[in-house]
């Protein structure tokens, strides 16, 4: 019999910051977003497009992952994750059937384009162990999404992650000490807030449980270029939503890529002790978002 690859499998080295909740002295961690890229320059291959006085523009990765939390817990899902219409408003997913996937998580790349001009194609997917315990991770299914090059002026949304209304989802509760330079959500206030608090460093987050035990909560990833995420650019209606000041991660000198996580209230109802954390990708044209339940199972 083929084990599943162990949680010491994963790298414990801190590549990315996790979002934990509070309760009291106890902080449960609840989800990991990891962004990173690099830029391929060659010196070499930059000077022959100059003597050809052709423009170089060297290719480029920007990635961001997002994960149930990667240590002090085991979740699956099932490989029938469901693609759906954003324009519905509504999808029902489920842990029932299909062969399971581990530690599965969503992947957005905003595609190589660069050299020559080429445009680049964004993709979300849906990534994970598969059930023979490989350690490599597949591709159980995938959309496009935003490219790298597409963002303009906009923050592009390219996850949702709707968190259940019960601790019993998250691996064991750690100490204060076990965080990694931590940041507190700062409570919204319509008539104070201005800009989103950028981060250059891998920072922790935390929010208290209160925020997801009143009212439910989700938290919005959106992709854009290097700028705070400013309060003008959405509507009354939108910010009426919002429970923490967004937060903005922009992590690289030579990449030109900022995250930021919306906090908004979703009265979800999921109360059961063994409910999942449901992830849904963005995909670019809204008609095929992927949606899938990560269950905890350890």
């Amino acid at each position: 019999m083929v084990q599943i690859a162990k949680l010491t499998d994963v790298n414990p080295s801190h590549q990315g910051s996790t979002l934990y909740i509070k309760q009291g002295d106890k902080y449960f961690p609840a989800l990991r977003i990891e962004v990173r890229g690099n830029t391929a320059f060659k010196l070499e291959e930059a000077q022959a497009y100059n003597a050809q006085s052709k423009p170089y523009i060297p290719d480029s990765d920007k990635s961001v992952f997002i994960k149930p939390p990667i240590l002090g817990g085991l979740y699956e899902t099932n490989v029938e994750a469901k693609k759906f219409s954003r324009l519905q408003g509504r999808v029902t997913v489920d842990g029932n059937g299909g062969t399971k996937i581990f530690q599965p998580y969503l992947s957005w790349h905003g595609g190589q384009g660069g050299k020559d001009l080429k445009p680049s194609k964004g993709e979300i997917s849906l990534r994970g162990l598969n059930h023979k315990g490989d350690k490599t991770r597949h591709t159980f299914n995938s959309s496009e999404a935003i490219a790298k090059d597409s963002f303009a002026g906009n923050y592009n949304p390219i996850a949702c992650v709707t968190f259940p209304r019960t601790t019993n989802s998250f691996p064991a509760s750690v100490a204060l000490s076990d965080l990694y330079r931590a940041v507190d959500g700062v409570p919204y206030d319509d008539t104070k807030f201005t800009v989103s608090n950028m981060l250059e460093e891998r920072h922790d987050i935390v929010v208290d449980y209160s925020s997801i035990a009143d009212a439910g909560m989700s938290v919005i990833v959106c992709v854009h270029n290097p700028s705070p995420l400013h309060r003008s650019r959405f509507g009354d209606s939108e910010r009426s939503k919002w429970m923490y000041e967004p937060i903005t991660y922009t992590l690289f000198n030579d990449i030109a890529l900022a995250c930021s996580l919306i906090f908004v209230r979703t009265n979800v109802e999921v109360v059961l002790d063994d409910a999942p954390i449901i992830f849904t990708g963005y995909s670019l044209s809204g008609q095929d978002d992927i949606a899938f339940a990560a269950f905890k199972v350890k």
